[in-house]
């Protein structure tokens, strides 16, 4: 019986398998010419660096730009601490059970080092269209393991918007034991392959089951993060794609105005004369007082190349075209005082709202992995949560804190809800804690007409 059911478990391996490899294949070719292009600068042809035959290739590589800026601004540090922070909204009424769910969740990404794998998938995400949360129970700990994978290496089988089969591939090396045992040229390296569905899960090495359990929790602990993907379609596009034609574009009119610059500096010159020959060329030369051999109906002339302005305006046109298909507002070296936030997040409006399209994706993927990570703690129960990140626009402390402080004296809002919006990171309960304690503290010490820190406490 347990023979037949592991040809049935492989047979649904291997029919998944060849129904959605071709889709994996597609994605990974993408992956590998553009992570290629993007980040090791591979943006000339082997061919094209040929017929330039020594010429000057410049690599802008405005790509890995737009990645470097969209990361800083996707994943924002805390400008205050100069620190990552992605903190979790929990939606809960009961205050105490509410500080223990987002107390699991933030010692789970602790524990996993979990921002190093966010800015790991935020790469794959921009520069392949695709990336990928994996967060499996652990079998002994019963804790939620959270793995960055390769989107390389992931095959999804959908129903709908639900995830019903999935299945990565990894490789596992090469032991003393199968050196000794199996013939030198057949050793490529073991293969295992882990297999989800919503019943069973299985781990395949080279072909063969070795492990295998029910899925008791009937959901795979995988969320999807595409980008910007097609109406009914799961896969990703990446923005690197559109840029691609441009940033070439970009390189070869550069490098074709530096070699332009070059000739233009050390001209060629040509002699018009029915009397000397090119033996006689050394007689002439360029500055002032020199003397020249040149017979009344002879001319002499150096070829210049004429003004490169129309270059000049080619290349702007595409550097523009560029920022404005991504967004990027060029700012460096600028010096703005006296800016208020409104104009600023005006300024940067195009990339708020690009960056606000792809959280859509990547929320719903921190919802999904927040609530297995919940789930593993508490076992029962509806949990909803939103992810909190940073703001990249600096704001304005004063204007914020002034603003708020008007809400708070007409009662517009409590003072929980005003600590939530301006420290979304933190856990506004036990900040009030925190504040009250050292209220009673400093009132316990100083006399409040004595103390000028608690009479600023004490202010509204």
């Amino acid at each position: 019986m347990a023979n037949q059911e592991n040809q049935n478990l492989k047979s649904l391996l291997d029919s998944f398998m060849q129904a959605v490899r071709p889709i994996t294949e597609r994605r990974a070719k993408r992956f590998q010419n553009l992570m290629g292009f993007v980040l090791d600068g591979q943006q000339w042809t082997a061919s094209e660096v040929k017929e330039r035959n020594g010429d000057e290739t410049y690599t802008f590589n405005f790509s890995e730009d737009f990645v470097e800026r969209f990361m800083a601004r996707l994943f924002p540090r805390n400008p205050r601490t100069g620190v990552i922070e992605i903190g979790a909204k929990v939606y809960e009424s009961d205050k105490d059970l509410k500080n223990k769910y987002n107390e699991a969740i933030m010692d789970c990404y602790a524990e996993n080092s979990f921002i190093t794998t966010l800015l790991e998938q935020g790469i794959n995400y921009l520069v392949g269209g695709s990336g990928c949360f994996y967060f499996p129970k652990d079998p002994i700990t019963k804790k939620i393991k959270i793995i960055s994978l390769d989107p390389q290496m992931v095959y999804l089988g959908w129903r709908g918007n639900t995830l019903v089969q999935f299945a990565y591939d990894e490789y596992l090396g090469i032991s003393a034991s199968d050196v000794n045992s199996v013939p030198q040229v057949t050793i490529l390296g073991k293969k295992r392959t882990t297999y989800w569905d919503l019943e069973n899960v299985c781990v395949f090495e080279n072909g063969e089951i070795v492990k295998q359990w029910k899925n008791e929790d009937g959901e795979i602990p995988f969320a999807w993060i595409p980008c910007m993907p097609k109406p009914r379609s799961h896969e990703g596009r990446s923005k690197i794609e559109s840029l691609y034609d441009l940033d070439r574009a970009y390189n070869l009119a550069a490098s074709d105005y530096a070699k332009r610059n070059a000739e233009n500096t050390n001209p060629e010159r040509v002699i018009f004369s029915d009397s000397l020959g090119a033996k006689d060329s050394d007689k002439f030369t360029r500055g002032r007082k020199q003397t020249h051999f040149l017979g009344k109906e002879d001319d002499m002339r150096n070829l210049e190349l004429t003004s490169g302005q129309e270059v000049l305006d080619f290349l702007k046109m595409l550097d523009d075209r560029m920022k404005q298909k991504t967004g990027i507002v060029s700012s460096a070296g600028s010096v703005r005082a006296q800016v208020s936030g409104l104009s600023l997040a005006s300024q940067y409006s195009d990339m708020l709202d690009l960056i606000g399209f792809m959280r859509i994706f990547w929320d719903e993927a921190f919802r999904k992995m927040n609530s297995a990570i919940l789930q593993s703690h508490f076992t029962i129960g509806n949990f909803r949560t939103d992810p909190v990140y940073q703001s990249f626009i600096i704001q304005d402390s004063k204007a914020k804190v002034d603003e708020y402080g008007a809400m708070l004296d007409k009662d517009l809002i409590s003072h929980r809800d005003a600590i939530d919006e301006l420290r979304g990171v933190e856990n506004a309960d036990d900040k009030v804690q925190e504040i009250l304690a050292e209220k009673k503290l400093f009132n316990s010490v100083l006399p409040p007409s004595n103390n000028q820190g608690n009479n600023f406490l004490n202010k509204k």
